[in-house]
């Protein structure tokens, strides 16, 4: 069983990014997440898999993690745009009553 340890900056990732992203490799590796007195994530992944190489799992889990942190920039992004799109969309309903 292999373990990798990241260090992670809540500055440059979202909380929410880093679990995402430990939830999606869950078949592959189970995950220890920890704040730090820094303000940091301390994170920990164990393989559950016999042959996963630590560079693999590591490898997997930043590229998992950078396409969690950018749809969360993208849902940021477009929130007024989504917001306005459902409101037209309900208005509608509304009036039609």
């Amino acid at each position: 069983m292999i373990e990798v340890m990241l260090t992670l900056s809540t500055t440059i990732y979202r909380l929410a990014a880093i679990k995402k992203a430990a939830y999606r490799l869950g078949n592959r590796c189970a995950a220890l997440i920890e704040l730090t007195t820094d303000g940091n994530v301390a994170l920990k992944l164990i393989s559950k898999r016999i042959g996963d190489s630590t560079q693999s799992l590591e490898a997997d889990f930043l590229t998992e993690l950078l396409d969690q942190e950018l749809r969360e920039t993208i849902a940021e992004e477009t929130a007024p745009i989504r917001n306005l799109l459902l409101a037209q969309a309900f208005s509608g309903l509304a009036a039609n009553e």
